[in-house]
């Protein structure tokens, strides 16, 4: 049994949702189903804003009738998928940088709110409470799925200190199958394989654990408001020695498609 997992890879269209929309639906055109589908973080309005009341008319419920809820059920009916998506989220007021997780009957069946902000969010958004996981069922078998978005897994000694590993700690206590990583990673003049490798060992309790997981990521790409993002959306088989299985360019605006043959 395989499991086929999308990673889509773009620009987002700034402040134009619906543009977005349209280059998403064309990036994932050419599939007619899979299992996994997972979008970046702040998938579709871009990520640099200046203040709230820069960002209020972007942020979303997720719910019928908001872009980024109407993108995932349609594409998750269509693909018969879970869809994995970051989006700006407003509730009772508050901004949150959030990820909506949409199953393959195009409901809603988790919100999970990133903890640890980067200080372009901290000009708009609140801080989720915990790191978040949910339960899938692909082909009849049940998966857990560990959710984490962008700074969760790199957040600043003042708001985790680096060897508590918080993010991975968590995936590994809750025993997880796949870790979905929903990012907007800002170029700091690094490499690609300097960023893998990075992210890699932010993850070293599940590499020392040595059970088979995976690691899926999307993340965006091009330059925005003086900010260039480093892409290098991926899968990564994360054992005793883990192996870079699938990953686009830094450039590259696309989608991946993997499949994993086991878990």
């Amino acid at each position: 049994m395989s499991i086929k997992v999308v990673c889509c890879q773009y620009k987002p269209e700034y402040k134009d949702p619906l543009a977005t929309v349209q280059k998403v639906n064309a990036l994932l055109e050419k599939y007619d189903s899979c299992d996994i589908l997972v979008l970046p973080e702040m998938a579709l309005p871009g990520y640099k804003f200046a203040d709230f009341s820069d960002i209020k008319d972007y942020l979303e419920k997720p719910q019928q009738g908001y872009p980024t809820f109407d993108l995932c059920s349609a594409q998750a009916k269509r693909l018969g998928c879970y869809v994995f998506c970051g989006y700006a989220e407003i509730d009772q007021e508050l901004g949150y940088n959030s990820m909506m997780v949409v199953n393959p009957q195009g409901q809603l069946i988790k919100n999970s709110r990133k903890k640890h902000l980067f200080f372009v969010d901290e000009t708009w958004a609140t801080g989720g409470e915990c790191y978040n996981t949910v339960e899938i069922e692909i082909k009849g078998k049940n998966y857990t799925a560990g959710l984490g978005i962008c700074m969760d897994l790199d957040p600043s000694e003042a708001q985790e200190p680096f060897g508590e590993f918080g993010l991975a700690s968590a995936w590994e206590k809750a025993d997880i199958d796949f870790g979905v990583f929903c990012t907007n990673w800002t170029d700091s003049d690094t490499s690609q394989s300097s960023l893998l490798n990075y992210w890699v060992t932010r993850l070293l309790p599940l590499v020392k654990d040595g059970k088979p997981r995976y690691f899926i990521v999307a993340d965006r790409i091009g330059e925005e408001e003086g900010t260039s993002y480093m892409g290098t959306s991926c899968v990564i088989k994360l054992c005793k020695r883990p192996q870079l299985v699938a990953c686009l360019g830094i450039e590259d605006e696309d989608s991946l498609l993997y499949e994993i043959n086991s878990v």
